[in-house]
This record gives C-alpha cells, structure tokens and sequence, in this order.
C-alpha cells in the first residue's frame, strides 16, 4: 500500500470508480465561491488531481489531499502541478486531528480510503469537526470485497500465517455487516450529520488483461512488503490462485474473456448543520 510508483501505475479501478460516484453525486453539493475542499485518503495523488479537481467550479480557492503514507504524499507533490492544490501526511482517525488539520473545509470527499480504517466513529467525528457548518461531504466506502475474502482465506496456510498478523486491521469493518447501511447512517445522525444519502450497491472490477489484475491486486495488498524479498513472488501466486478459485470468468457477447470481480460500495452524501 505505500508503493506509491506501483500504485500510481496500476490504480485504473479507483479512477474508474471514483469518477462513478462524482459523475452521479457532484451535483447534488452546494458550492460557493472561494470553497475549501478536503480529499481523504488521496494516495499517490492522480485522482485529486485528474478526476476531483476538474469537476470544482473554476473559482474554488483549495483542495487539500491528506493521506497517511507520507511515500504517497511525496509522490502526490511532486507530481502536482496547480498552486490550489497541497498534500498534507495524516492520518483521518487521529484523535486529535484538528491539532494537525487546523483549518476548516467547506467540502469533504473520500473514495476507497475510509474502508481501511478501523475506528469509524472516531473518524466520523474527525470529518464533522472538520467540516465549517453547512458544509458537506461526499464518500464512497467498499463494504464487502473479494480482496477481504482473500485476505482470511491467506492466515489459514500456514506458510503464511506468522507473517500476516492483525490482518483483521485491513479488512473492511462492514465486510460482515449485515445492514452497513444502517450501521453507517447511524454513526452519521449520532455525531449530528443530516444524511441524505446512504446506499450500498453493487459495483464489478472489470479486467481482461491478468498482467493489470495482476499488478492493480499487489498494489493494494498490504501483506506484500511485510514479507521476506525471496518470498514475495510465491504469496503472490497463492494469492492469485485464491482469486481464480472464485470463478469470475466472463464471456462477452464479442467473445472477450474478461474477469468480473463483484464489490460493494456504500455512497454517502451527508451535510453538518
């Protein structure tokens, strides 16, 4: 997860999804002129930079993607070019994030970021204090994926399972959840949001070139790099084997064969008063 070079090759599904939600859910956010915004969870920086950013109105004064791997901001920096934009190292479940983050947004969005973080709650807290009131914000969560499913399936050979400790910490809190709709709107309404929207539904990750599947899994599998060098190529074959045993093949009607992977996502649209 910090190999930011791999990640920012091999990210074409948070690209794609991301620019789902904001494509179907932009419109409904309230701007005005000089607006702050606040990217959590914005990786190697492409798509702060190249999906959020050209969809703000023209006179938006900042965005600010904040990421907790400080090899992702460097690169998100490096790469950023628009002086309305900045990258700063934090993580969004720091009890006292407003000590770090001092400033307030008008606008929060999050795409596949809050998923690995495990205290929600605090996390809610932290977006609703760092929200000026009536501002709003924008998320999309993954609440059940077969990449999970992997991740439990691996602690179980014991080839593996010394060096995959606490994997429990990078599996989605509402991977078992019932109803996280309900789960989630809850801790909004709880912390004082106005919820308008909160819909989990299905989505599929599409591939028919395996070198991409291949490259896009290991760049975000946070088991790789905790291994011994020499041991890296054969987890990634288990890891890939696991993967085929799902049987996600598909034909199309042109005879392409593709892997359709399901997940879900949960979309919240929500407002501080």
């Amino acid at each position: 997860m910090d190999n930011a070079e791999l990640y920012s090759k091999n990210h074409r599904v948070q690209f794609d999804e991301a620019t789902f939600v904001l494509e179907n859910y932009i419109n409904a956010i309230k701007w005005k002129n000089g607006d702050s915004i606040l990217d959590v969870g914005s990786g190697s920086g492409e798509v702060t930079m190249e999906v959020l950013a050209p969809l703000l109105p023209h006179d938006f004064g900042k965005l600010v993607g904040l990421d907790i791997s400080p090899e992702m901001v460097n690169h998100a920096k490096k790469q950023n070019k628009n002086p309305k934009i900045d990258f700063i190292e934090c993580d969004i479940a720091f009890e006292n994030i407003t000590n770090t983050v001092q400033e307030k947004f008008d606008h929060i969005f999050s795409f596949f970021c809050l998923n690995w973080v495990q205290n929600q709650k605090q996390t809610v807290k932290n977006m609703y204090n760092l929200l000026k009131p009536g501002g709003d914000m924008l998320l999309a969560i993954v609440t059940k994926s077969t990449n999970y499913d992997i991740y439990e399936s691996m602690v179980t050979y014991t080839k593996w399972s010394k060096f995959l400790m606490n994997s429990e910490e990078y599996i989605s809190p509402y991977h078992h959840c019932t109803d996280p709709e309900a789960v989630y709107e809850k801790m909004l309404v709880d912390e004082g949001f106005e919820v308008k929207i909160c819909r989990e539904q299905q989505r599929f990750m599409i591939f028919s070139d395996l070198s991409e599947l291949r490259n896009s899994f290991i760049a975000i599998n946070p088991f790789v790099k905790k291994l011994p060098e020499d041991l890296q190529p054969t987890y990634v074959e288990d890891y890939m084997k696991e993967l085929y045993n799902f049987n996600y093949f598909h034909r199309l009607d042109s005879g392409e064969i593709v892997l359709k992977i399901p997940l879900r996502i949960c979309t919240v649209l929500a407002s501080k008063p």
